[in-house]
């Protein structure tokens, strides 16, 4: 923060950053400066959505909880975020016309719930990164991501590594942030 001390003089509390995972800081330090807050809450919300994982005793849950992600997301342009502290980091971090493709991404992982492919959140997490970064939205998971949008990538390609040392993950970061190459475990 540029001016912390003037605002703690003026008593204003500054609003702390969503949490994400080291990984997704570390791959986030590949971004432009200027978009890396937006993009923090983005991956946070995902890593919230990717945390939704099937229950086999009851399959409709996780559905339903992403379902209230789907619709609080929706309704954040007219509603305020009450109560849910990730929601209104988005509502101040993020612009409203973002709002549709984070729907867009709780419905993809209602996808990946009810059928076990993770593609479809991956693209939608992709298009939503490109709505922050301004860039095309023209990619193929099979070939190379484009430049711009592999700090966002990134966070998907080394997931497979979670639990693994932080160097062989950072590695895959690199990796991938050099060659644009999706690891296919990482749309299983």
């Amino acid at each position: 923060m540029v001016n912390a001390g003037a605002d703690e003089q003026a008593g204003v509390t500054p609003s702390p950053e969503p949490r994400v995972s080291d990984d997704a800081r570390f791959s986030l330090g590949f971004a432009p400066a200027a978009k890396r807050p937006a993009l923090v809450t983005l991956i946070a919300y995902e890593e919230r959505l990717a945390a939704v994982l099937p229950h086999v005793e009851e399959p409709h849950i996780p559905l339903i909880k992403l379902a209230w992600w789907r619709d609080a997301i929706a309704k954040l342009a007219d509603h305020p975020a009450a109560g849910e502290p990730l929601l209104e980091e988005v509502r101040a971090s993020l612009d409203s016309e973002l709002y549709p493709r984070l729907a867009d991404m709780a419905e993809a992982h209602m996808d990946r719930i009810e059928t076990g492919d993770r593609t479809s959140a991956a693209r939608a997490l992709l298009a939503g990164g490109a709505g922050i970064l301004n860039t095309k939205e023209t990619w193929d998971l099979r070939n190379a991501v484009p430049g711009p949008l592999r700090p966002v990538s990134a966070v998907l390609a080394v997931r497979p590594l979670a639990g693994r040392a932080p160097t062989r993950r950072h590695l895959r970061i690199i990796r991938h942030m050099m060659t644009g190459r999706m690891p296919p475990e990482a749309l299983r």
